[in-house]
Order: C-alpha cells, then sequence, then structure tokens
C-alpha cells in the first residue's frame, strides 16, 4: 500500500459501490459550487465595470457603485466599512451580524468564503490539501488495481497448472 491512502481491502463491493456513489455526488456538488464561483466573479466583474470612476465624477456626491447623485436629506449615503467608499442604499447588502457592506465587498468575501481563500488557500483559489474524495477515490483505484493483478496472476497460474 502507498504511504497516505487508506486500507480499503476489508470492503465488499456493495460498500465499495455505496462510497462511489457518496464521490459521485460530491462530485456534482463541486461542480455546482464552480458555477456559482464562477457566477460571482463575473457579478463582481460587472460591479467593477460600473464602478469605474469616470473624468470629473466627485465620489462625496455620488455613490461610488452606482453613481447615484446623493440627496441633501434622503439617501445621502454611507461609509462602507470595507472599501470606505460612500454608497447608496440600494447599493449595500445586510450582513447576518446587523452590519452591512457595499456589494463590491460582500460579492468579494462570498467569492473568499466559497472558495476557502479566507481558510488559507493560494491566490489560485487552489486547496493545499488534498481532498478527502480524492484520497478514497485513489485509495480505491489501488485497491481495485491489485485485485485486477491477484485475479489475473491467478488465471495465469491456473493456464499453467492446464499444461503439465
Amino acid at each position: 500500500m502507498e504511504v497516505g491512502l487508506l486500507d480499503l481491502e476489508g470492503l465488499t463491493n456493495e460498500e465499495r459501490t455505496i462510497i462511489l456513489n457518496v464521490i459521485r455526488r460530491d462530485d456534482e456538488v463541486c461542480r455546482r459550487l464552480e458555477t456559482r464561483i464562477k457566477q460571482l466573479k463575473a457579478e463582481l466583474h460587472d460591479i467593477r465595470m460600473k464602478s469605474a470612476l469616470r473624468t470629473g465624477d466627485d465620489l462625496s456626491k455620488m455613490c461610488a457603485r452606482c453613481h447615484m447623485i446623493f440627496g441633501i436629506f434622503v439617501n445621502t449615503g454611507d461609509i462602507c466599512p470595507g472599501c470606505h467608499f460612500r454608497v447608496c442604499k440600494n447599493c449595500r447588502e445586510n450582513l447576518i451580524s446587523h452590519g452591512w457592506m457595499c456589494i463590491l465587498c460582500f460579492r468579494e468575501n462570498q467569492i473568499r468564503w466559497l472558495t476557502g481563500e479566507w481558510m488559507g488557500k493560494d491566490k489560485t483559489g487552489k486547496s493545499k490539501q488534498i481532498r478527502a474524495t480524492d484520497l478514497v477515490r485513489a485509495s480505491l483505484r489501488i485497491r481495485h488495481e491489485n485485485n485486477l493483478q491477484w485475479t489475473g496472476a491467478l488465471t495465469t497460474q491456473v493456464a499453467d497448472f492446464g499444461t503439465y
């Protein structure tokens, strides 16, 4: 057995099938998560494009995200605790902790949370650790290959026995 792999020699075919079904479901969840991350990154790109400053823009009088002009008494804007830009009420996302962030900071945090970047993944979004399902899959593959080699050796021995 290779270092780091699991000892799955005692599994029945039924148990192996159940584990493979769980791994398939995990792969589907991961694909949906990747799709959601791509969607959030596209939304983040759109927000950044809409937030781009133009010559003559005065951010003290307009929303940093949608460029709506602030009112004197109503919707005067407020400073985002994340990026410190002034944003209107429409460009805010309420947090569970009763605070709020601008939509740009909120989407960036969503992406960090979904990719696990806040937990120590590198900038490319790649995990520094192997996924548990990859470890189980590799262990099952090694077990399957060992069974095939053993069956092949047995077949060769039986064939050799017949020639005597």
